[in-house]
């Protein structure tokens, strides 16, 4: 599973994210759709629905498979999952399993393995140009 890191996404492993969330957006789409012609869910609230559903299925769709397409569309994902709820809450059917779409990552700084390798290079590094710089001024000072 792809982390929070666009660095070490690869172009292969974005498109297979990109079509999981087009899958997770196709899935609410009927589920929605269905409420909507049972009157589960009102004409305004359609009309957001597939304001949001086409937005995310133009990013999935997207020519360019860089990590900001990847977190667009799993921004996307989590909208849809909030109208899945919304239609389930009122009685509509769900086509997928109940568990679909991925879990919300937490707020602020993905803490996995990719994302902690950089920090502690950054750190590292710039440790070393601190205790470079150190040496080139002593010479300088006497």
């Amino acid at each position: 599973m792809l982390g929070s890191d666009p660095l070490v996404w690869t172009p292969t492993a974005a498109r297979a994210e990109l079509e999981r969330v087009r899958g997770v957006l196709d899935a609410v789409n009927e589920e929605a759709s269905t409420a909507h012609g049972v009157g589960r869910i009102s004409p305004a609230e359609w009309r957001a629905w597939r304001t949001t559903y086409l937005a995310g299925h133009r990013v999935t769709q997207a020519s360019s498979l860089w990590g900001s397409n990847v977190v667009a569309a799993r921004q996307h994902e989590q909208e849809a999952l909030k109208w899945r709820r919304l239609v389930s809450s009122r009685g509509g059917a769900l086509v997928g399993p109940p568990e679909l779409g991925r879990k919300p990552e937490p707020e602020g700084f993905g803490w996995n393995l990719p994302t902690l390798a950089l920090a502690a290079g950054g750190v590292a590094a710039l440790g070393y140009l601190l205790s470079s710089a150190r040496e080139i001024v002593r010479p300088l000072r006497t």
